[in-house]
């Protein structure tokens, strides 16, 4: 039995070392670009809530990551480009071990639940990345793990104090997912509010029902939440974690960033299939299933229709109901498959030749990509354009790289800094997103004197041919034009 625990660690352990390696980009995100510069503004400034990159004059910015944002350029500073890559792949490595640990230590069925985090890792490839994000991943599982704990320990100090710890974290590594530390509460404050009408109406839930109403642990709970409040106060950026969320919730960039858009059948299908499984289990399953668990899955496919972003939430955090839902079952075959030493092999050899693949291929590492990123038009730029008199209109998506070059932006992939919800009178988000045929104007009001554009963009056939802009750079991707 032994020699079976350890052969099934290492295959744990190996299995997660390669998704460590294979899942995450080799190529940076555009909020990667704009973290190293900001965290190197910190160090020089201070937060001192204002922004120091686009030439979009009295601009105020919040810092919602700053914490990250030092982290990140400190590994950049230190380590370089490489250094942020290895950084990503050891706290995705950390995110799998802690997935599975947590689902195992509450399902108490580990097969089930390396099943469960092994493939919903394959999953996460768009998300997994240099942004602040992966942080909180980790941190709201955390957390939601010592939800947990708290309710059935105890040794409630301990839960109360890695959560305390954990909300202090995630108020500054990103504040704008600090609010979701709430969220995470619902499912278990709801869940016990249920039990004592139930039982406070003398109506015997649990014998009518297929789900299992627990004991109310209302007041544990609730000295949960008062913990992980006090933490919001507890940033440079005072009160921002209590407001920065709904501030945007207000602003136009919800329906103009691809990531905040709800998902389609033909965006991820898996969440569809996911969905009818977990239905179906719920449904005809004759075995006990927790109401809390019930409405936290509930929760996250609700959260992953809204918004593509939050299909990682679902990926992540869900591995923990769904590990205890599948538990629920006697899956007869699968623990004697994981006992044969031929499922190890065969399993243990694809994992190291996907491993083989993938490293053989990343024989360099360059971590621009020069397709979406216009690396060789910031060259000319840098060596042709005196960037104290010009105004470069630039499009979203890139405008963080032309902040990691040194160059003064127009807009970048902050968007919420170009909004009105927190620079009052400032439409700079909005007039890129409508930029049309009446680009002129735009350039006008701005006083651009450049405009860098991707050659696919919309307003890039006007420009060729109107005779106030002289065409100065070009490449396969992207076209750099001077008004004259």
């Amino acid at each position: 039995m032994k020699k079976k625990n350890t052969l099934f660690n290492i295959l744990v352990l190996v299995s997660f070392i390669t998704l460590a390696y294979i899942i995450p980009k080799l190529f940076f995100q555009n909020d990667t670009f704009y973290s190293i510069k900001i965290g190197e503004s910190i160090t020089k400034h201070g937060i001192d809530m204002i922004d120091h990159f686009s030439f979009i004059a009295n601009l105020s910015y919040t810092y919602p990551h700053w914490l990250f944002d030092l982290v990140i350029y400190l590994i950049y500073s230190v380590f370089g480009n490489f250094g942020i890559y290895i950084f990503v792949i050891i706290l995705y490595f950390i995110l799998l071990c802690l997935m599975y640990r947590f689902s195992y230590k509450l399902s108490k069925n580990k097969y089930i639940s390396f099943l469960i985090v092994f493939f919903s890792g394959l999953t996460l490839r768009d998300f997994i990345a240099a942004r602040a994000q992966l942080t909180t991943y980790i941190l709201l599982l955390i957390i939601l793990y010592f939800i947990n704990k708290l309710r059935e320990e105890k040794d409630i100090k301990k839960c109360l104090i890695v959560l305390f710890l954990s909300s202090l974290l995630v108020a500054n590594l990103h504040v704008a997912v600090w609010p979701f530390i709430f969220v995470l509460f619902l499912p278990y404050v709801v869940s016990d509010l249920i039990y004592l009408i139930a039982n406070k109406l003398h109506f015997e839930f649990n014998k009518t029902f297929v789900l299992n109403v627990e004991k109310s642990k209302l007041k544990k709970t609730f000295l949960g939440i008062l913990v992980c409040f006090i933490p919001g106060f507890m940033t440079p950026n005072f009160l921002v974690p209590f407001t920065y969320y709904i501030k945007t919730k207000q602003g136009i960039s919800l329906q103009n960033i691809s990531e905040h858009l709800p998902i389609t059948i033909n965006d991820n299908i898996l969440v569809f299939i996911l969905l009818f499984v977990v239905i179906s289990l719920f449904l005809f399953s004759k075995s006990k299933k927790n109401l809390s668990d019930f409405f936290l899955l509930s929760g996250l496919f609700l959260l992953a229709f809204l918004s593509r972003r939050n299909y990682a939430l679902l990926a992540i955090l869900g591995v923990i109901p769904m590990s205890r839902l599948l538990s629920g079952f006697k899956f007869i075959y699968l623990e004697p498959v994981f006992k044969n030493i031929v499922f190890y092999s065969v399993f243990m050899l694809i994992v190291v030749i996907s491993f083989i693949v993938i490293f053989k291929n990343r024989t360099t590492y360059n971590f621009i990509d020069e397709e979406y990123y216009p690396k060789a038009a910031c060259d000319y730029i840098l060596n042709n354009v005196d960037l104290k008199t010009a105004r470069i209109f630039n499009e979203y998506n890139y405008g963080s790289y032309l902040i990691l070059r040194g160059i003064p932006v127009f807009v970048d992939s902050r968007a919420d800094l170009y909004l009105e919800e927190f620079n009052k009178d400032t439409h700079v988000f909005e007039d890129f997103i409508y930029i049309d045929e009446n680009y002129y104007k735009v350039f006008e009001a701005y006083d651009i004197t450049h405009v860098l554009i991707s050659r696919g963009h919309k307003i890039n056939k006007y420009l060729e041919t109107d005779d106030r802009f002289k065409l100065v750079y070009a490449d396969l991707s992207f076209t750099l034009y001077e008004i004259v």
